[in-house]
């Protein structure tokens, strides 16, 4: 079990079976991953199932500096452009059925910078794939798997320990107590 405690401050359970006994050392070597495939690992880290936040947390580990390089960008968000969440939203209403996954996965993955756009969505939603859609989005912000995959991506720049991965959790640390002690644990 790990205890974390999280960005806002609660204390958060992180029951990641098996992860513990792993070891980077013990780690196979990096599989080839290119960039937008990290994507779905980044969703798996907000999963309540815990053999998928385990198996993407392993693999961000061996993956290293790639891994740091891809979690800063989604730890660090730059906002989003306006038109491109509008865009997506929009194909949520999509006739086709894989256009509106991948908006739909797309807009989860942006996560709260995007909350307030999908919250006006959703008022002014015309149907009702549209507006199931946007409930669900907001549901699963409102269930904190956007805190979850934060606090398990923080935990994996932890144990990457690259100078990358502490440049990350330094421009992280301010005010944050879960990125503090993991970069203490780096340091160490």
């Amino acid at each position: 079990m790990r205890l974390v405690a999280s960005c806002l401050g609660m204390l958060l359970l992180s029951v990641v079976a098996g992860c513990g006994d792993r070891s980077p050392a013990s780690a196979p070597s990096a599989p080839a991953i290119p960039e937008p495939d990290l994507e779905p690992l980044w969703l798996q880290l907000g999963s309540q199932e815990a053999s998928q936040v385990c198996e993407a947390m392993w693999t961000l580990e061996v993956l290293g500096p790639k891994a740091a390089a891809f979690l800063k960008g989604k730890l660090m968000p730059v906002p989003p452009d306006p038109a491109r969440v509008c865009r997506l939203v929009s194909e949520l209403d999509n006739d086709h059925y894989d256009v509106r996954e991948r908006a739909t996965h797309e807009l989860e993955g942006l996560g709260e910078v995007v909350r307030d756009a999908l919250a006006q969505a959703l008022q002014g939603a015309s149907s009702p794939e549209s507006r199931e859609r946007l409930g669900l989005l907001l549901a699963r912000l409102d269930e904190g798997a956007a805190e979850w995959r934060r606090v398990n991506a923080i935990q994996v720049l932890g144990a990457i320990g690259t100078p990358e991965a502490r440049e990350v959790l330094g421009a992280l640390a301010d005010g944050d107590p879960a990125v503090r002690e993991a970069l203490a644990r780096v340091r160490r």
